[in-house]
């Protein structure tokens, strides 16, 4: 009862980790890899996500709203990539390569959808929410001077909610970032996350020696981009 279930076969496609699917306990997973340390770069983060999702959404996702998505893949998304870097499947210019990336994709539709409300455009979910997530870690780090981050809210979204049996709410994500951070980040979703103001990416990057420029401000359509 206490065990989950990983199936993992080869995928019919050409695309890496073209599948996951978490279903109660098992979770099936279909890639088109070579799983050794060669390729880690490339299966590991993948791999990552569908675990994390163990506990954030995956195997319950219907109890949940469009308002959570976001946090369901985006905060897996993010948490997949910083384990795989963690655990030196991706060096650190493979991690910073991801992260230019999920900038890039997010700028190209923050102007058209809500992240927290639109789950039409996996770019917003993906991409969008995972520096939604970066965002959040880096102003909680400044605001208690690096004596909290991301996980702690984490261990207390896990503390509260430690199966899938019991619902969180969007309500619930804002409550405990602030509790951790100390600081109503009420306005913070309202404007970037339910809103469509874009995350100042530079200003937030910029807190941990990033360098966030966007180049062009005509950007792309989601029509164009495909």
């Amino acid at each position: 009862d206490d065990r989950v279930v990983f199936i993992i076969n080869p995928s019919e496609t050409d695309n890496l980790g073209a599948e996951g699917q978490g279903r109660g306990q098992t979770v099936n997973i279909l890639m088109n890899s070579t799983l050794n340390e060669e390729s880690g770069h490339l299966w590991a983060p993948f791999l990552g996500h569908e675990v994390f999702h163990i506990w954030n959404g995956l195997t319950a996702l219907e109890p949940f709203t469009s308002k959570e998505r976001w946090f369901l893949e985006g905060v897996t998304n993010y948490y997949s990539d910083i384990t795989a870097k963690q655990l030196g499947y991706l060096s650190e210019s493979e991690y910073l390569e991801r992260l230019e990336s999920a900038c890039e994709k997010y700028l190209s539709v923050s102007h058209e959808h809500v992240i927290g409300d639109d789950f039409r455009d996996s770019r917003l979910l993906y991409d969008g929410g995972s520096l939604v997530a970066a965002s959040l870690d880096l102003q909680i780090r400044h605001l208690t001077k690096n004596r909290k981050n991301f996980n702690h809210v984490m261990r207390e979204m896990y503390r509260k909610f430690p199966d899938n049996s019991i619902e969180y709410t969007q309500r619930d994500i804002i409550r405990t970032v602030s509790k951790v951070a100390g600081k109503d980040f009420e306005p913070f979703f309202q404007t970037y996350v339910t809103g469509k103001e874009r995350l100042p990416l530079s200003e937030y990057f910029d807190k941990a020696g990033l360098n966030v420029q966007v180049t062009s401000e005509a950007l792309p359509t989601s029509d164009y981009v495909q």
